[in-house]
């Protein structure tokens, strides 16, 4: 409803406006002046002192709710750097193909869900899948041990993960499968209503269905920006992988989302993981909150 709601008020007043003229098109002026005094009501002024005490309080407020500056444990560095995981922002994640983005959400997630429970929109891979690799991951299990079923002589380890796991917060994924804009809007809508303390980590972007109509970075900006509002209302941050562009052009730089590089302007911060001389390195690539170094 939100995000519709500019797109086809504006659509209503134009269409209202030529019917008005149709039958009476010697008032135009009238007409005109009339929506103009319609329009300009509409739009709400704020005293900037008023504002300014308002932000104390609410800071105050969140201060108190620890929610001032979210730290994710185990990625303490990275919050520092970015000015905090924090309630009602968007931040990109973007990364090559192949360069582990999926890898890079899990074990972000399993750090999150020690402070917040997690919401994880899977559109990639199978739920066995995914399941194993925060398998491996949490029991420090190799992928050799696994498919040689080699896992049977760390059973220990396995139950003391999965029992740990199981006394944090919520962790649920989704099943796979692409999913409209729409239902993952809806989706953490009800998971809020169940889990005060919260994040989502969509993965990925390309993935993202909608029934906006457009080129794919059209569509994909306006997602992002359906997103930053759901985040707003929902007063959780919301994380974004993407797939990021290998190289400079004329339609981005290195590290960009490589779909719609203006997904950007609705994110705190744009991170990109690459490897550089076989090491893996996180760049602020987009920082609007945090440090400007």
């Amino acid at each position: 409803i939100m995000g519709f709601y500019e797109k086809y008020r504006t659509i209503g007043l134009a269409f209202e406006i030529s019917e008005k003229l149709k039958t009476n098109p010697n008032d135009l002026h009238s007409i005109i002046s009339s929506y103009k005094k319609t329009s300009s009501g509409k739009v709400d002024l704020m005293n900037i002192v008023t504002s300014i005490k308002t932000a104390i309080e609410q800071q105050e407020e969140k201060i108190k709710n620890k929610k001032s500056f979210v730290t994710v444990p185990d990625w303490e560095r990275l919050s520092e750097r970015i000015g905090g995981f924090n309630p009602g922002r968007i931040y990109l994640l973007t990364a090559e193909t192949g360069m582990g983005k999926t890898t890079f959400a899990i074990n972000f997630a399993l750090g999150a869900i020690k402070s917040m429970s997690v919401l994880y929109f899977n559109m990639e891979m199978i739920p066995e899948d995914i399941a194993t690799r925060v398998l491996q991951i949490g029991s420090n299990l190799s992928s050799r041990e696994w498919h040689l079923g080699q896992y049977v002589n760390r059973l220990h380890e396995i139950s003391f993960f999965i029992d740990s796991l199981d006394k944090q917060n919520t962790f649920e994924m989704t099943d796979g499968r692409a999913i409209a804009l729409e239902n993952i809007t809806s989706k953490i809508i009800s998971f809020r209503e169940e889990n005060e303390n919260m994040i989502v980590i969509i993965d990925y972007d390309q993935k993202i269905r909608s029934i906006n109509n457009g080129e794919e970075w059209q569509v994909l900006q306006r997602a992002v920006e359906d997103l930053e509002e759901v985040a707003k209302l929902c007063k959780c941050p919301i994380v974004i992988l993407a797939q990021g562009r290998e190289a400079a052009s004329k339609s981005g730089i290195a590290g960009d989302p490589k779909a719609s590089a203006r997904t950007k302007q609705s994110a705190s911060a744009v991170i990109r993981l690459h490897k550089e001389n076989d090491a893996y390195f996180i760049k602020k690539k987009k920082n609007r909150f945090g440090p400007r170094e």
